[in-house]
């Protein structure tokens, strides 16, 4: 029977994680040591277990010279990567600001740039230039309504002012409190006036009616004279 194929996942059994790491652990350093005699190989090997324990395996140089080598190396090739990357960026860059300038010259009606255009090109152009005309007949008129709006609203404002002009102001509450005592006081004033007339009125008929009461019955004198005159006769 042929070997079983192990699955590759973590192994739950403490023990024979241990166990597993060991044997795994010598194979790979026997490797690297193979590696670094049978092909001059500067191979260096780091390790921590699952406890947290380091193993480390250097070849032919000591393991520090083998580290700088790596950072040395892993930097100078990040230069190059960073570089490669910088100039493809400006190169894209110079096609972009190309193509805008170009683009800005067909705006500005060069004709040299138009005439550079296939009809393909100039249709497009031509119909973006026409959807842009829609677009700014339509803001003017949004702005002709605005505009047309502020001075309908600035005309009824002054029309509404000259109504306020124009309409006696109302008394206030105070004011016609004021002008209701006033017109109290007149008519009190009316009715003792009359009363007053009234009075002096009965006071005058009182009087003479007096006179003629007390002068109702004739004198002797008076008699008297008449006896004289009929006697005369």
């Amino acid at each position: 029977m042929g070997r079983c194929k192990i699955e590759m996942k973590r192994i739950e059994n403490k023990t024979t994680r241990q166990v597993t790491f060991c044997k795994r652990r010598a194979g790979l350093v026997k490797k690297a040591r193979e590696l670094s005699l049978l092909c001059d190989a500067d191979v260096a090997l780091i390790v921590f277990s699952p406890s947290g324990r380091l193993f480390e395996y250097a070849g032919s140089r000591d393991m520090q010279e083998i580290i700088r080598a790596y950072f040395a190396a892993g930097s100078s090739g990040s230069t190059l990567r960073t570089q490669s990357k910088l100039e493809a960026e400006l190169s894209k860059l110079k096609e972009e600001a190309n193509i805008l300038k170009n683009d800005k010259r067909i705006r500005r009606g060069d004709v040299h740039a138009l005439e550079a255009l296939s009809e393909e090109e100039l249709g497009s152009l031509e119909t973006e230039v026409e959807a842009k005309l829609v677009k700014i007949r339509s803001l003017q008129k949004q702005i002709r309504e605005l505009q047309f709006r502020e001075q309908l609203k600035k005309v009824r404002e002054r029309e509404r002012e000259r109504e306020r002009e124009m309409i006696p102001d109302r008394p206030s509450v105070q004011e016609e409190d004021l002008q209701r005592q006033n017109e109290r006081l007149r008519q009190e004033i009316q009715e003792l006036e009359h009363d007053s007339e009234q009075f002096e009125l009965d006071e005058s008929l009182r009087a003479f009616s007096s006179y003629f009461n007390v002068n109702s019955e004739p004198s002797d004198s008076f008699l008297e004279l008449r006896l004289d005159n009929i006697c005369k006769y």
